[in-house]
């Protein structure tokens, strides 16, 4: 029986390892593309969907700014998860800050998980890229924090980005992620 579960606990942590195959369903560039200081995107993975926002700024306190104003006006001030994002994101900028001085281009990648299994929020930094389809990449994130919110808060603020950085409204952009589902 040992065996056996150990033989079982390995492929699941061979299996964890395969990276998921993910499809940038639809991006925009944060502000816009004439000023562009990072790219959201929203992407089908085969364990779930993504909301990427993925920040590449000389500019990175201010875009951080905006971002945290915009959450504190689509949540209550007392909302934990909301404050708990907040908090993240502050942290997370900090520890881009120590590694660059505060120097330069910043990288910060924010992922809205939609895993139905494990839905959570990962704040990573690293080098990025751009591909062909002008599409920006993080291609070997390092995870800062991560946070799991209520699903309730983790749907409805991936509904929220989709409005905001695609100009829809709320039900073409629940419409959007709905589609965008494995």
């Amino acid at each position: 029986m040992r065996k056996i579960t150990a033989t079982a606990s390995l492929a699941l942590l061979l299996l964890s390892a395969i990276p998921s195959v993910a499809e940038v369903v639809r991006s925009g560039w944060v502000p816009n593309r004439l000023m562009p200081q990072g790219q959201v995107q929203l992407v089908r993975q085969t364990n779930g969907t993504a909301i990427v926002v993925l920040l590449d700024s000389r500019f990175l306190d201010r875009v951080v700014a905006a971002i945290v104003e915009k959450e504190q006006r689509n949540w209550p001030s007392d909302h934990p998860d909301a404050r708990a994002y907040i908090e993240g994101l502050k942290a997370a900028r900090e520890a881009v800050r120590r590694e660059t001085g505060g120097r330069g281009r910043e990288t910060l990648k924010i992922a809205f998980e939609l895993d139905p299994d494990d839905g959570r929020i990962e704040w990573s930094t690293g080098a990025v890229e751009r591909n062909e389809r002008h599409l920006l990449a993080m291609p070997e994130p390092r995870i800062l924090l991560a946070h799991r919110p209520a699903r309730d808060y983790l749907d409805r603020n991936a509904v929220l980005i989709l409005m905001d950085s695609f100009g829809l409204a709320d039900s073409a952009a629940a419409t959007l992620l709905a589609e965008a589902r494995p």
